[in-house]
């Protein structure tokens, strides 16, 4: 229970037993207006979100956010510029992976993937290097 409370946004009163906490959350939920600030309220008062969040934070580094929800404050933070900048940048420079699948020749399948990819510019080829500095965990010295 303690490692809910401290992560709890905004915090839930002292000295609610969980039936309350959960009616709490429920309520904060139904106030705000933004769906994802909603269901980061109510994975507070799901036990098995809970059970998720706790693990993550007992197993990974406190840096790694990659195995962590997103906090209200983060949600509000995020900007529709700054979404778009983000999304435009991974279209128009990520390395693309295809891999074509169904009732469709190997010949008519390498012509329209020629016809369509071919058209975009150039990108880096996906290898081993790609995104490698995402691959590795970096744990502490222990404690």
């Amino acid at each position: 229970m303690n490692a809910l409370r401290q992560r709890w946004p905004p915090g839930p009163p002292r000295g609610l037993r969980p039936p309350d906490i959960i009616a709490h959350t429920r309520t904060l939920a139904a106030q705000e207006p933004m769906p994802e600030v909603q269901r980061i309220y109510q994975r507070k008062s799901q036990p098995m979100q809970v059970l998720d969040d706790t693990t993550a934070a007992a197993i990974y580094p406190p840096g790694e956010v990659r195995a962590k929800a997103l906090t209200v404050e983060q949600v509000r933070a995020i900007t529709r510029p700054a979404a778009q900048a983000w999304l435009r940048r991974l279209i128009t420079e990520a390395p693309i992976e295809v891999a074509v699948v169904g009732d469709v020749d190997r010949d008519t399948a390498t012509r329209l993937a020629a016809k369509y990819l071919g058209a975009l510019p150039a990108r880096p080829r996906i290898s081993d290097k790609t995104l490698a500095d995402l691959r590795a965990i970096r744990c502490g010295s222990g404690s």
